[in-house]
């Protein structure tokens, strides 16, 4: 399932940058570490796009919440595993003595994969948004007969 967020995630940068979704996994998927390519996509938003927008608020969501995601998932594969009376178990050490582990139960682990599968698909909304805006401002180059921009990333015109 995090997978399948990534490969979302690397498309919507390609969305955000106007280039084939290929160059955007390439970029993406660079970095080793799962909150390292958030920065990436993060960091390219605050250059590419007004913060307060709607769009920007949209993505710095996007972002918030796979940040989450990510770490819900890191804390569950890399905690404690264990079989006790033929169950396996899976929960977070605490970071303090006194506090009891956080059991992951099968509903907690439903309800991340169910997070994750929602995400995707808010993504994918907002790749087609920026793919459907960038198409209208070629278009509308091309018009107007300004045929380098016409060919250009939108982005490109500022």
């Amino acid at each position: 399932e995090v997978t399948n967020l990534e490969h979302a995630l690397g498309t919507l940068l390609a969305a955000i940058i106007d280039a084939p979704e290929d160059f955007g996994h390439i970029i993406y998927l660079t970095p080793k570490a799962a909150i390292a390519r958030l920065e990436v996509l993060e960091n390219l938003s605050e250059y590419l796009l007004v913060k307060e927008s709607e769009l920007g608020k949209l993505l710095q969501s996007i972002i918030k919440r796979a940040k989450s995601i990510i770490g819900k998932r890191h804390r569950i594969v890399h905690g404690c595993w264990g079989i006790s009376e033929g169950a396996v178990s899976v929960y977070n050490v605490p970071p303090k003595e006194d506090e009891g582990p956080e059991v992951y139960t099968l509903e907690k682990l439903q309800r991340v994969v169910s997070d994750i599968r929602d995400l995707v698909e808010e993504v994918a909304e907002m790749v087609k948004s920026q793919r459907i805006y960038h198409h209208s401002a070629r278009k509308k180059a091309a018009e107007q007969g300004d045929k380098e921009m016409a060919h250009k990333p939108s982005w490109r015109a500022e």
